[in-house]
């Protein structure tokens, strides 16, 4: 329901303190924390439930979705060293899955403004909280991540005579953790990562990788964010080539 509508439905004046308790209605019930906790462990569905719930009771979207950017921003500074008088959320303790969680509540947030349907854009990306679980490297040291970096060329290269294309995807990617048994790698493109997952796709890269690292290996993969590379720049990194004016 709208803001306005809810207003007027209510048949009184309209003032700031009356404005400010519809945009509160919704949480007063539901804890926000409980909410962000969901997101960040990618119990998509329960999350789904608990929005749904909200909005029926009357939730604002645009104002929970900058309260929700607002909350995680002070957890995140607090780790960070800053404001730590900030209460914790439980169990939210990587740095990465919280900026990557703020980062989409932004996009979200800015696609509201053209959405048919105002909840649309924070339910996709609820239902895509799956991915950013699985946006954190496996734990490494920084000899094992080196050891994987200085090979990366080399299992490139084992992976070619296997398949081109295979190889030119991953070219656009990159090792981003590695424990002696799996190899994580960080792609920048849905479609990128839908591809390389694949059976077959998967089965060369594990077979190439073990054969350099003289070890089996399993690989995961990742969605992460590269916002410096621009789809030109993108397409020479995969292919080959300069960028020229």
């Amino acid at each position: 329901m709208k803001l306005l509508e809810q207003l007027s439905r209510t048949g009184k004046t309209v003032s700031h303190k009356r404005v400010t308790e519809i945009l509160s209605s919704g949480l007063k019930e539901k804890n926000l924390d409980d909410w962000l906790i969901l997101l960040y462990q990618g119990k998509a569905k329960e999350a789904l439930v608990w929005l749904e719930q909200a909005l029926a009771e009357g939730l604002e979207v645009r104002q929970f979705m900058v309260k929700a950017i607002d909350r995680l921003r002070e957890v995140l500074l607090a780790k960070l060293g800053i404001n730590t008088s900030t209460v914790p959320l439980a169990d939210c303790d990587d740095q990465e899955k919280l900026k990557k969680l703020i980062w989409r509540l932004m996009t979200a947030a800015k696609e509201i403004k053209t959405a048919v349907i105002d909840s649309l854009p924070l339910e996709l990306l609820i239902a895509e909280t799956e991915e950013i679980t699985a946006t954190v490297p496996v734990p490494v040291t920084g000899l094992q991540l080196k050891k994987i970096q200085d090979k990366w060329g080399e299992i490139l290269a084992a992976v070619k005579p296997l398949n081109h294309s295979l190889e030119a995807l991953l070219k656009a990617a990159r090792p981003a953790g590695y424990d002696g048994k799996n190899l994580t790698i960080e792609v920048y493109y849905r479609f990128h990562k839908d591809k390389l997952e694949e059976g077959r796709y998967c089965q060369m890269v594990e077979t190439a990788a073990g054969k350099i690292l003289s070890r089996p290996v399993k690989v995961k993969y990742f969605l992460g964010q590269k916002q410096s590379k621009n789809l030109l720049e993108t397409a020479t990194e995969i292919f080959g080539g300069e960028v020229s004016d």
